[in-house]
């Protein structure tokens, strides 16, 4: 049988299998989205007759799986807005910012939403990477701007098994960057009035940097940060240099790790407290995702969180849970959600040792 018992039980991670086979296929098969949509739509409909006639239910939740896959694959690789190319010149654009701006070695940048684009302005869709040289920009999520910069291209490598700027950031939703070099090159249209999720999250990490800059200073408080947190932006070359020849930088990457950690020293805590079990489990849950969220919700992290709520979460129902069935269930809501990560080396590393 195709739907065999081993893989009855071990359902989530032959789902997650064959999501994968979809994302890797669904950009080489030619296939418009439309047409992986409708696809997918059609299985639908079958399994809901097999399923009325009781047979062959298997092989159409597998297929559905997969060409659910292929959307999202082709989906990653479509660019919403082929009109903005190299040749058209755009110098202006607006759009809603996305993030906090990410502090770098020389600058700053951010993710924006496209909304206008052109002269005139025009409504124009994606996402751009903007880069400021030299100074970072009091942007808050959720903000309207305009931006006078040049819409470009990220440039493809010019040698062959090179990193592909351009395909890694086309896998995060972004198929152009600006480069700005002067802050009046950048005007505030509207403040954020939406975005409350985002401005939270700025606002717990915000409070945390506080928190550990008014007990430490210089490199001991960098370090904590990066720890934590996961931003390294407050660490100067020399400190990373010295973590990397010392084998040990991953240490000031957020991984499993630290989400194992928090959820151990959590679980015990609240049961020492006096706290019952099921109460237990769901304040450790909300703590692990709260953490997830704020620290950027990394391929490593969202594994970490997801195996960790489907053991709790088999518990609080009275059920064992099954380490496989976690970890294709992470990997499941990964490529659901982000797709690209598939191709991601720290995806593919933090799955395959798992």
């Amino acid at each position: 049988m195709l739907w065999s018992s081993a893989s009855m039980r071990c359902f989530a991670l032959t789902a997650a299998f064959l999501l994968a086979c979809g994302v890797l296929l669904g950009p080489l098969t030619g296939l418009s989205t439309p047409m992986l949509f409708a696809g997918a739509v059609a299985s639908w409909c079958s399994l809901v007759v097999v399923f009325v006639a009781g047979r062959g239910c298997g092989l159409c939740v597998m297929v559905l799986v997969a060409l659910c896959g292929a959307v999202r694959g082709k989906q990653g690789t479509h660019d919403p807005a082929p009109q903005l190319d190299d040749t058209q010149g755009v110098r202006s654009f607006e759009g809603i910012v996305r993030a906090t701006p990410e502090r770098r070695p020389r600058g700053s940048r951010v993710p924006i939403d496209l909304r206008l684009a052109g002269r005139p302005l025009s409504p124009a869709r994606g996402s751009v990477l903007v880069q400021f040289r030299d100074f970072v920009p009091d942007l808050h999520p959720g903000d309207r701007v305009r931006i006078e910069a040049e819409l470009k291209m990220p440039f493809a490598p010019r040698n062959a098994g090179a990193f592909d700027y351009s395909a890694y950031l086309q896998r995060r939703g972004i198929h152009r960057v600006a480069r700005v070099s002067q802050r009046a090159q950048v005007r505030v249209i509207e403040t954020g009035r939406g975005a409350y999720g985002a401005r939270a999250i700025e606002a717990i990490r915000h409070h945390v940097n506080a928190c550990i800059h008014r007990n430490l200073s210089g490199t001991p408080a960098a370090i904590l940060q990066g720890v934590l947190l996961g931003d390294r932006s407050a660490l100067g070359e020399d400190v990373r240099e010295a973590f990397r020849r010392a084998g040990v930088a991953h240490v000031l990457a957020v991984s499993g790790l630290h989400v194992g950690l928090i959820a151990a020293g959590a679980f015990f805590a609240l049961r020492v407290m006096g706290c019952g079990r099921r109460v237990t489990g769901c304040l450790t849950l909300l703590l692990v995702w709260g953490y997830a969220v704020v620290t950027g919700g990394s391929a490593s992290v969202v594994r970490a969180a997801t195996m960790a709520t489907t053991v709790m979460g088999g518990g609080l129902i009275d059920r064992e849970g099954n380490a496989l069935n976690g970890l294709g269930f992470a990997a499941f809501v990964l490529l659901a959600w982000r797709p690209g990560d598939l191709f991601d080396v720290g995806f593919q590393l933090s799955f395959g040792a798992t």
